[in-house]
């Protein structure tokens, strides 16, 4: 049947499958008697699962009408929404009284903003003095998606790590504007990422990234490079100090020459009373991102000058050429019978030659041949129960 305040347009026509085609309607209430107004519209298609559908409509025609609105009527957690009243009819000047369910929000504006929680109706009443009339909007809140990227994080330098913003968001964006769901990060940096959901809801989350250095190479120990262990056979030695230091390595060499005491960046040596010739002290460091290189080692030259005095007043020594080329001449002029050890080192304190129970009566000469070894510093060492004597011999080819 033919309805004259109600025109569908268009009234026929073909849908594709799988797609939709917006219908108008248009109410026209010209010339109408105020009351309400039913019908329906009939829609039939060669469905055979559906072949009919029923559309029930309705016009209220009135002298004094309120209609409200919402812009938008969706809307994403914590955005506005502007609400709007428009009134047909009456005297013209018109009192506000907007609330909503749930309940919590009031307005007398005649068009307030609004920032919804939950999905929420809001009513309005309009009242010119002589007419009451009403009307309601209702808002759809949706929800922002949760995206998060974990807690900062600390890597070693030349690392990387992937941030992962998470499956089933439909868009991202990371601060470069880069679109991937996950990005790659190499360096100091706060990281963030925009994440939208099927509503173009935007939610964002950061994280900041640092870069810890690697453990350098410290300096060279420093410290005696000469000690006399007649005057004491202790000494101390440095390095430089690594804020985030976890532990710092020393090493002796060789491991019998003395103990280290203490830790850290600075140590004491306690050396071993019966060790003579030299000895290499080197260091390293640890922090989170592993072990440092060794430093260079620190040359250290251990004697004892205990009874030199006497001893070589009375053994009347003299070494002779010195530098050589591996020949050398010992000559002694003792002022006393006495019997001598004689002992040449390397400088790693290995015995290179030895001589046991020399008897001085006086003038003595003793010729020793070397001429086997590398080039170096060697130690010569001449002792007794009196005490020790030592000279350096320097080999040159």
């Amino acid at each position: 049947n033919v309805i004259s305040w109600l025109m569908l347009n268009p009234k026929s026509g073909t849908v594709p499958s799988g797609e939709t085609v917006q219908a108008e309607v248009t109410f026209d209430a010209t010339g109408m008697a105020i009351g309400e107004y039913l019908a329906e519209f009939s829609i039939s298609s060669d469905d055979p699962d559906l072949p009919e559908v029923i559309v029930p409509v309705s016009m209220q025609v009135s002298e004094y009408v309120v209609v409200a609105s919402a812009d938008p009527e969706g809307v994403c957690y914590e955005n506005s929404v502007q609400l709007h009243v428009e009134v047909f009819g009456g005297l013209g000047s018109y009192a506000y009284s907007w609330t909503s369910d749930p309940i919590g929000f009031t307005s007398t504006l005649q068009n307030p903003q609004v920032i919804p929680e939950v999905n929420t109706i809001y009513y309005v009443e309009a009242v010119d003095g002589t007419n009451t009339g009403s009307g309601h909007v209702s808002v759809t809140v949706y929800e922002l998606p949760e995206v998060t990227l974990g807690a900062d994080t600390t890597i070693c330098e030349g690392e990387e790590v992937i941030f992962d913003a998470g499956t089933g968001f439909k868009t991202y964006e990371w601060q470069d504007g880069s679109s991937e769901q996950t990005f790659t990060a190499t360096e100091n940096g706060i990281y963030w990422v925009d994440v939208t959901n099927d509503f173009d809801c935007v939610s964002r989350d950061s994280v900041e990234l640092f870069i810890h250095p690697l453990a350098l190479q410290l300096a060279k120990p420093a410290g005696p490079g000469m000690l006399d262990l007649y005057e004491g056979n202790i000494s101390d030695y440095i390095t430089s100090e690594l804020p985030d230091a976890l532990y710092y390595l020393w090493e002796l060499y060789p491991a019998d020459a003395g103990e280290v005491i203490n830790s850290g960046f600075n140590i004491s040596i306690k050396w071993d009373t019966a060790y003579i010739g030299q000895a290499w002290l080197k260091v390293m460091v640890t922090n989170i991102c592993g072990d440092s290189p060794w430093s260079d080692s620190l040359e250290i030259t251990i004697v004892n000058t205990f009874g030199i005095n006497d001893l070589e007043q009375e053994l009347g020594l003299e070494v002779y050429p010195n530098p050589s080329g591996g020949t050398f001449t010992i000559e002694f002029n003792s002022l006393k019978e006495m019997y001598v050890n004689i002992h040449v080192m390397n400088s790693l304190s290995a015995v290179v030659y030895q001589s046991e129970n020399i008897h001085l009566t006086g003038h003595y000469t003793n010729r020793i041949d070397l001429g086997h070894l590398a080039e170096g510093m060697y130690t010569l060492t001449i002792e007794n129960e009196r005490g020790r004597v030592s000279r350096q011999l320097i080999i040159r080819k």
